[in-house]
């Protein structure tokens, strides 16, 4: 069983009379379920999802408070995962669009290669730095996190294709230092607005 994640290896524990192709059927419904949902779905629904599957394999009766606080256990096993999955991803989306917005900079100021390497090099090392402390700060893997990175990642990818042909269409057009500044920090003020205004509305 030691090709099962976390959360089967503890309905393994939970249910141990439940067959490996069971637990794995059950894990990738859950998982379906949740992730359909955003993250959220009806506990009901979700310990029905639990109790068809355990019916199959071990008699008796399920309605009990035991097997109820069972099911609430992989429940919260399952949305946590689902939650850190999604977390994980709007941070890279936050990486990526950082990425995006230092390689325009470097590109208004004609900086020279060596010099735009280690600038790129200094971003990449920030980044990581951010991550690691992402990593190991609660704070930055919670559900507000992710509202309020759910919301910046409604915004971003639009306004990045929209700034992007704005910028290089007046780099190639034109050579105005000022107006792609004014348009990179037009786009990056729209932006985390436009995320701010999201959220307040969300909450």
């Amino acid at each position: 069983m030691s090709d099962l994640s976390y959360q089967t290896l503890e309905i393994e524990k939970i249910f141990p009379e439940l067959p490996q192709k069971a637990i794995v059927d059950l894990d990738d419904e859950l998982k379906g379920y949740i992730s359909s949902h955003n993250g959220l779905g009806k506990r009901k629904e979700l310990i029905s999802i639990i109790d068809q599957k355990v019916r199959l394999y071990i008699t008796g009766n399920k309605n009990d408070n035991t097997f109820r606080n069972n099911c609430e256990y992989i429940i919260k096993l399952y949305q946590r995962n689902d939650m850190i999955i999604r977390l994980q991803e709007g941070w890279f989306c936050l990486f990526a669009y950082i990425i995006t917005s230092v390689l325009m900079i470097t590109n208004i100021f004609d900086l020279s290669s060596e010099c735009s390497d280690l600038f790129s090099a200094c971003t990449f090392f920030l980044i990581l730095v951010i991550w690691v402390l992402i990593q190991k700060c609660k704070c930055f893997m919670t559900s507000e996190a992710m509202l309020i990175l759910d919301c910046f990642n409604r915004v971003a990818p639009s306004m990045t294709i929209i700034t992007g042909l704005f910028f290089y269409f007046v780099s190639f057009a034109m050579d105005s230092k000022i107006l792609l500044i004014v348009i990179v920090g037009i786009s990056l003020l729209v932006t985390f607005l436009s995320t701010y205004h999201l959220y307040r509305k969300c909450t």
